[in-house]
């Protein structure tokens, strides 16, 4: 993409034992036009705010930036799926280049990615955003790997800027060691065994990077970062709603003791109107809903079925986007970043891109996009509490 060819040759010679000896003096060199132009990036979206913007800059120094993207893994990326997406445009090798540049573009102080293979995370996203200043960390799903290649296996990778952040702990999520220790029916535990997992960063402030006023001394901030990826068919809401509840029992164990600020992203294959919406952002399920759909007895008894984490989502005071996910047989909002409202104020988001431009080229992906998702950016201020 974005490159021309270069062929060179030379003629061989056979010598008098019969073996070949190329003719050095004699090379020629072709070279092509661009073979696949760039396209440019999509318009600039709209920036939603919350909060009067800063007079001078978008970008609120003493917070951070957070963006949330299911990439689309390169096992999923076939012409059964997305018949209407030119080959050429579902390949790797070009679409990589589009994901690099839409996630490098919003300059963000973490980067939330699902749906990254774990051989793609080695050899391209860890460099790639290495030399861009970011520390990633990787968690891949706990299932078989699809294809020939034992590094097919997609997860959830989280990268944050080295330079205003440092790890302190990470913890790894996985849906299924939780379902083989508390189900013990086979049909019931066969249905729950997805693979799905989640990813947790506790990180500090950089001393230093994050500019305060001159007459405050505090010590850095620390606060969680999650990324998780939930069951994605339709017919497995149940499977859904018992994932979501489980991470956020763990979630609970992990920050409310130390009242840690909470930032969750991920794609949870579930839309606004959804038990998993529903059980995020308003704690707890009605009892009507709870028990609907639970033909295993996966979920818990409805009084257990909630949590105390304070979750909000970044569009809440917007309402949340028409679609996140734009395909031929799907179009929904789907993605979401939630954050707790005790610690974290949204100073900005942006919109989703027009319908009017996903439609180009029938839906995602396409020349011009190269995931099926589009991602999610939001800007966060701390609460005051000093």
């Amino acid at each position: 993409m974005g490159r021309g060819l270069r062929l060179e040759c030379a003629p061989v010679n056979k010598r008098p034992d019969g073996s070949l000896a190329s003719d050095s003096e004699n090379w020629t060199t072709l070279e092509t036009g661009t073979v696949i132009p760039a396209p440019p990036p999509p318009p600039s979206r709209q920036h939603l705010f919350k909060l009067t913007p800063p007079s001078s800059t978008l970008s609120n120094v003493s917070g951070f930036k957070c963006v949330c993207f299911n990439v689309l893994a390169q096992i999923y990326a076939t012409r059964q799926i997305y018949p209407y997406t030119p080959l050429w445009a579902l390949a790797w090798s070009y679409r990589k280049r589009l994901i690099l540049r839409e996630v490098l573009s919003h300059d963000a102080d973490f980067i939330c990615l699902q749906e990254v293979q774990a051989n793609h995370f080695d050899k391209f996203f860890q460099p790639n955003l290495s030399k861009a200043g970011y520390e990633g960390v990787f968690k891949r799903k706990t299932r078989e790997a699809i294809g020939d290649h034992p590094n097919a296996i997609d997860g959830c990778a989280i990268f944050f800027k080295r330079d205003r952040w440092t790890l302190c702990e990470q913890y790894g999520i996985e849906f299924d060691e939780f379902a083989r220790a508390t189900i013990s029916d086979r049909r019931t535990l066969r249905r729950v065994l997805k693979g799905n997992i989640g990813l947790a960063l506790v990180l500090e402030e950089v001393p230093g990077a994050h500019p305060q006023p001159k007459h405050r001394h505090r010590k850095p901030r620390r606060l969680c970062l999650v990324n998780t990826h939930m069951y994605w068919d339709p017919q497995y809401a149940d499977v859904k709603l018992w994932q979501t509840w489980i991470l956020c029992q763990e979630l609970e164990k992990l920050v409310l003791h130390r009242n840690l600020p909470l930032v969750l992203c991920g794609d949870f294959n579930s839309t606004p109107d959804s038990t998993v919406y529903e059980l995020l952002a308003e704690h707890m399920l009605s009892r009507p809903r709870a028990s609907q759909n639970d033909p295993y007895k996966i979920l818990p008894q409805n009084h257990m079925l909630q949590h105390r984490l304070p979750l909000v989502s970044s569009f809440a005071s917007h309402g949340e986007p028409k679609f996140t996910n734009y395909t031929g047989h799907f179009v929904g909002c789907i993605d979401y970043i939630f954050y707790t409202k005790t610690h974290l104020n949204v100073t900005s988001c942006l919109d989703v891109d027009p319908e009017s431009e996903l439609k180009q080229h029938t839906a995602l992906p396409s020349p011009a996009y190269p995931s099926d998702h589009i991602p999610l950016v939001t800007e966060f201020d701390w609460v005051d509490r000093d």
